[in-house]
């Protein structure tokens, strides 16, 4: 239901009932307005008309079946005035009989809507109305909110508040509504959360006023809080485990491949020069340290051993290099020294997006030139990552391909912001934010 159309609805027939009991009258009380006339018209033939003459010394004769004429003439007349006025008066009683029924069917909506309704004047922020429901998410007594400063509800929040109100305020005065997810306080203390739809307008008797309709989400977040939970905790484990692979991949099997490429090398000078047995060996050799530096590349693509051992910072830095020199695309570097101040779970958020990034701007830009920007501002880790390449269309099966759905759930998990803008033909900007505590 549209509540704002309701309070809209409410205050438009408030101004057009007034206290009345016409239109219950019955077929009796018509009757007794036609006797009424009856009487009053004999009063009139009877008595007055001949005071009247008296009084003016108007003489004529008049017989009494002349009167009875005149009688039932005027009776009819005033009968059917009434009748008339009676008519317009029931239409009108009807009309707003109407309206007070409509009135009090959308008064019992709100107050038994399963949304909290809430409405307070502009003017001094103080609540006006709210609903059975608002007052029992808050954890009120029925009518205990009216009159009370909204920010009862919101009393003791850090100062992140005060940037929430004015965004809300500066989006009520721009477009008149809003809507979004806030945390509020019951009376008892307890923090929870609601989704809140806002939005403002003029009340014949409050003036300007804001409309809040709420809905209790705390269940969900809480939901949602455990799911990023488990979700971080997969993701460590799952690094925890690449960990692993590219040290076996690197102590293991890397140094099996270095001990048989020995031994070949070995082999080759008992063989005669220009021999099958050197050409065999030696083509045994090549295709071992290709396999040992394919080995080394997906070890230091699963866990690379700078990050543990240099830093974050040198790691991006040899990344893009690598990237660089085996692509040939022209690689802009601008590194904050963020090694201390990043958990270790962002730090590997924030490298493997720039891997798959880079990845992404390797295989499908045909860019010729990018950058990667990674700042620490205002308690936050701010990452860039654009190119001049061909770009895509967001709403294209592109912007929604794994790596970049990887990505943006790696940033969610850890509380950050993912944003991707694109135009084909006009390059791919990747902006994310992490909070570093």
């Amino acid at each position: 239901m549209d509540v704002y159309a309701a309070f809209k609805g409410m205050d438009t027939f408030r101004g057009a009932i007034f206290l009345t009991n016409s239109g219950k009258r019955t077929f009796y009380q018509f009757f007794y307005i036609a006797l009424f006339a009856f009487i009053l018209t004999i009063i009139w033939e009877f008595f007055l008309d001949g005071l009247v003459h008296h009084l003016f010394n108007i003489h004529y004769h008049e017989d009494t079946i002349e009167k009875w004429q005149h009688v039932l003439t005027l009776t009819v007349f005033v009968i059917l005035g009434l009748t008339i006025s009676y008519i317009l008066a029931m239409k009108k009683s009807s009309g707003q009989e109407q309206a007070e029924q409509q009135l009090n069917l959308m008064s019992e909506i709100v107050s038994n809507m399963t949304e909290g309704v809430s409405l307070a004047r502009a003017s001094d922020d103080t609540f006006v109305y709210t609903n059975r429901k608002y007052e029992q998410m808050f954890g009120y007594e029925r009518g205990e909110l009216l009159g009370k400063h909204v920010s009862i509800l919101n009393l003791g929040f850090e100062d992140s508040l005060d940037r929430k109100v004015s965004k809300i305020t500066a989006c009520l005065n721009e477009t008149g509504e809003w809507e979004g997810e806030l945390e509020n306080i019951k009376n008892d203390g307890t923090h929870f959360w609601v989704y809140a739809h806002i939005s403002t307008f003029v009340h014949k008797e409050y003036g300007e006023v804001s409309l809040s309709v709420e809905s209790d989400i705390t269940a969900r977040k809480r939901a949602e809080e455990e799911l990023r939970s488990f979700s971080q905790k997969l993701v460590e484990t799952q690094e925890a485990e690449r960990k692993r692979i590219a040290l076996e991949l690197h102590d293991s099997l890397g140094q099996n491949l270095t001990v048989i490429n020995n031994e070949i090398q070995r082999s080759i000078k008992v063989c005669k020069a220009g021999t099958e047995c050197e050409h065999n060996l030696g083509m045994v050799s090549r295709m071992v340290v290709q396999s040992l530096d394919e080995v080394r590349s997906i070890s230091y693509d699963l866990r690379p051993p700078h990050l543990d051992q240099f830093g974050l910072k040198k790691t991006i830095a040899t990344l893009i290099e690598r990237n660089s020199q085996s692509s040939g695309i022209t690689l802009k570097k601008k590194l904050d020294f963020v090694d201390g101040d990043v958990p270790d779970i962002s730090q590997i958020t924030i490298y493997r997006i720039i891997q798959e990034g880079l990845n992404n701007i390797v295989k499908h830009s045909s860019a010729s030139e990018a950058s990667v920007e990674l700042v620490v501002l205002n308690s936050k880790v701010h990452l860039k990552i654009s190119d001049d390449g061909r770009g895509f269309e967001l709403n294209h099966d592109e912007s929604k391909g794994q790596g970049i759905q990887g990505m943006s759930e790696r940033v969610k998990i850890l509380k950050g912001s993912f944003d991707i803008s694109s135009e084909k033909g006009n390059g791919v900007e990747i902006k994310v934010v992490l909070p570093i505590s």
